[in-house]
């Protein structure tokens, strides 16, 4: 799609306030997800320079819709390549009016180029959450079949494998093959290990959480460890071992796993977390849900004691990035009086807003309307 600049004088301001100290204006690249246009678009900008529309949009002359009807493709989250040339976003091709399409959504994963152009699809399989290797060549992301159309009518037991793949296409490798849901949230910056989220079952009343670090290369010995207990549609009740998984944040009820990113230099890990805790048997409350405290923090990544550097009820538990000079941590803030009624309730309108604080905990402020930012130095 052709990209259409937008003027934000106070991201602008912003950006180039925080951008890291000796870099030019084309050193790095900033992305973001926003509704500024009405619905979900991907836009990117240089710190200091005026946000642009890079991927999302109305597809114009789709074929097959008759008169009154249009097509748009909403990315629904997306992640720079660490050198800064190429994004991943998985987005969804919907069709308007709403009501006349009635078919189950089908996500499908997106490459790009930052500088922009023509996209190519890369899977069709790839959960919410995936992440670059270090070398920009390959990526990991989350192959389950749970949402697919085949078990809409008939549920299965969660199983989710772990797969990287080769940008070209030319090979793929299970890594992680085993119950439950996992979700790749980062790849450490010396290729070595990867942060991956775990979550019991989808039923919200019987989900317990944890956030691991996998080791690569203990995990290529041992796959499928611990795929024996299936745990059933509830899930299991035990932490999930072995295979090179180490607990960063071990397993509870709730959702307090997380998304999570290393740090540049790969000594540190941001992570967004909830304080929610599931309702038992019950129906979930969703005024309560609402109210529930979320957590921005950081540890070190051999277990030094968590660090609070934003707390409320509206810090949004999604996407997080790092400045590429480590010094800054961007993520999302539901704005006041637009929070989620449910957990399953995706952002509308202008509801989210991204926020930057620093590795201290200290000088904390909004940048802009949007959610699911990233940044990265070239």
């Amino acid at each position: 799609m052709r990209a259409t600049p937008f003027v934000n004088a106070a991201l602008v301001a912003v950006a180039a306030a925080i951008g890291p100290a000796g870099t030019r204006a084309d050193d790095s690249w900033i992305t973001f997800l926003s509704h500024r246009e009405g619905k979900n678009i991907l836009y990117r900008m240089h710190p200091g320079g005026e946000p642009e529309a890079l991927f999302g949009g109305e597809i114009k002359d789709a074929p097959g819709l008759p008169a009154g009807m249009s097509w748009r493709r909403e990315p629904q989250r997306s992640v720079l390549s660490p050198d800064g040339l190429y994004f991943l976003s998985r987005a969804l091709d919907r069709g308007s009016p709403a009501d006349h399409f009635r078919s189950p959504p089908r996500y499908l994963l997106h490459l790009g180029r930052v500088g922009g152009g023509e996209t190519r699809l890369l899977t069709s399989d790839a959960g919410e959450a995936f992440a670059w290797a270090p070398d920009s060549r390959r990526f990991v992301y989350a192959r389950s079949l749970w949402g697919h159309p085949a078990t809409i009518r008939h549920p299965a037991a969660p199983r989710t494998e772990l797969v990287i793949q080769a940008l070209d296409g030319s090979a793929e490798e299970v890594i992680l093959d085993r119950p439950g849901f996992w979700e790749p949230c980062d790849w450490s910056p010396d290729g070595r290990h990867l942060l991956v989220k775990y979550l019991s079952t989808p039923i919200i009343q019987f989900a317990s959480s944890a956030l691991f670090e996998l080791d690569l290369a203990a995990a290529r010995k041992a796959p499928d460890a611990g795929r024996d207990d299936p745990g059933g549609i509830k899930g299991s009740d035990k932490e999930p071992s072995g295979g090179g998984l180490r607990a960063i944040r071990p397993l509870a009820r709730g959702f307090q796993g997380g998304m999570s990113r290393y740090s540049p230099d790969g000594l540190s890990i941001a992570i967004a977390s909830s304080s929610f805790k599931p309702q038992g048997e019950g129906l979930i409350d969703a005024s309560r849900f609402a109210s529930t405290n979320k957590v921005l923090s950081i540890r070190g990544r051999e277990g030094e004691p968590e660090r609070i550097l934003c707390e409320g009820s509206d810090v949004f538990d999604g996407p997080i990035c790092w400045s590429p000079d480590g010094n800054q941590i961007l993520f999302a803030r539901w704005d006041a009086g637009k929070g989620p009624v449910g957990p399953a309730e995706e952002p509308a309108g202008d509801a989210l807003s991204i926020w930057s604080v620093g590795a201290d905990g200290k000088n904390l402020r909004r940048i802009a309307s949007g959610w699911c930012p990233d940044w990265r130095g070239r």
